[in-house]
């Protein structure tokens, strides 16, 4: 009876592994100019799709996935601008753990999510986003979950970066007011 058991596992583990997406290991890109090599996690919803036209040291992946965390909109960096919101993302471990890691540097920091206008609007009360508009506010932060897609990852003034498109919210976020973050010039 335990024969038949392992020979069934066996199968179910075959055709498992045959199915589209599913991969027993972890899949690498190495990124143009050998300067680094992104590992994709086996769990990874994410495929690697081309490497970004231009010269640029990045890969850009198909795949959506949800990144929860804490965020941060508005004028992040002091740059004394309102009119371009940025909007990141400091990933918690279970989300990373599902994105591309490079092999030689270490894990970006945050992620930079493009979309910041859907994201606003989504998100932010019309009080909160006059604030930050006024200047009254620099930026917002809180913990949230969002579904992204068109990943890339690279390599830019020697530290690597993710980056993706916001698409939506999974579930609700609460903004409260926060000090500016310290970010290196590059």
């Amino acid at each position: 009876m335990s024969r038949i058991f392992t020979a069934a596992g066996a199968v179910a583990l075959l055709l498992l592994s045959a199915s589209p997406g599913f991969s027993g290991s972890s899949r690498t890109v190495v990124l143009p100019e050998k300067v680094d090599m992104l590992i994709l996690p086996a769990a990874s919803a994410l495929t690697f799709k081309a490497f970004k036209p231009g010269g640029a040291v990045a890969a850009q992946f198909t795949g959506s996935v949800i990144v929860s965390g804490t965020y941060y909109y508005g004028d992040v960096f002091e740059s004394g601008s309102s009119d371009d919101p940025a909007l990141f993302i400091v990933p918690d471990r279970t989300t990373m753990a599902r994105l591309p890691r490079f092999k030689r540097e270490d894990a970006p920091s945050l992620i930079s999510l493009a979309n910041a206008a859907a994201f606003a609007k989504g998100v932010l009360s019309p009080a909160v986003i006059a604030a930050l508009k006024n200047g009254k506010t620099e930026f917002v932060t809180g913990k949230i979950s969002v579904h992204a897609d068109q990943f890339e990852a690279g390599v830019a003034c020697h530290d690597p970066y993710i980056s993706a498109r916001f698409v939506s919210v999974e579930g609700a976020a609460a903004p409260f007011k926060a000090a500016a973050l310290d970010q290196p010039d590059c």
